[in-house]
């Protein structure tokens, strides 16, 4: 493998994006790539989807089982998450790339197309709709998706503590798991690469960068 410094400077400015089911670890690995660039200094940002701004912090309520009221189901999820997504692109991930900033995001919209589908009952008749409310986000540069075994992942919420989430049920999360194995047929064309997530967060980690230098190359 090349070394750290050589993968940081050829993924330098690009949009980086992290994929998996909850407890994959893409908040943690997202965040350490950040540190990563920073430490050889590269500018980065770390973002998520749902994002910080005011369409995110509703989904994000509605996600926890806050908002005071019903949430909406899963088509109007998938309006929410679309509409969030591309107000990120355009407030905050569009300015930080054109001013040469590495972006790494946590989610982006291949998680609707996995989630929303998996949860509007017809995953086939679900895709093309959901392809279409989403296909004026800019495309990442790289999507890397970080496959754990569904038992790893939910072991990891376990430690993590809290309410489970909306979208934390084991039947769920298994027939996610299985979704993001085959991850690239949901999103044909974009540059998407599999880490194997399972193991110490050192372990992923090293994994993670291996798979940004094939992306890089």
């Amino acid at each position: 493998m090349s070394s750290l410094a050589e993968i940081c400077r050829r993924a330098a400015g690009r949009f980086i994006v992290l994929e998996g089911i909850d407890g994959a670890g893409t908040t943690t690995q997202g965040q350490a790539l950040v540190a990563t660039f920073e430490r050889h200094g590269h500018a980065a940002r770390f973002t998520h989807q749902p994002s910080a701004l005011p369409v995110g912090k509703l989904l994000r309520q509605f996600i926890g089982g806050g908002a005071g009221a019903p949430r909406p189901d899963w088509d109007g999820m998938a309006l929410l998450f679309a509409a969030d997504r591309l107000d990120h692109v355009a407030r905050e991930i569009e300015p930080w790339l054109a001013a040469g900033i590495t972006v790494v995001c946590d989610r982006y919209d291949l998680s609707t197309l996995a989630y929303q589908s998996a949860t509007a009952g017809d995953e086939q008749a679900a895709l093309p709709w959901l392809r279409a409310i989403n296909q004026r986000a800019r495309r990442p540069d790289v999507t890397l998706v970080l496959d754990v075994d569904a038992s790893v992942a939910e072991a990891r919420r376990a430690q993590r503590g809290g309410e489970p989430e909306l979208f934390e049920r084991r039947d769920l999360q298994r027939r996610l798991a299985s979704i993001y194995a085959e991850a690239e047929q949901l999103v044909t064309g974009d540059r998407l690469l599999h880490v194997d997530a399972n193991g110490t967060l050192a372990e992923v980690e090293a994994r993670l960068l291996a798979a940004l230098e094939v992306a890089t190359r």
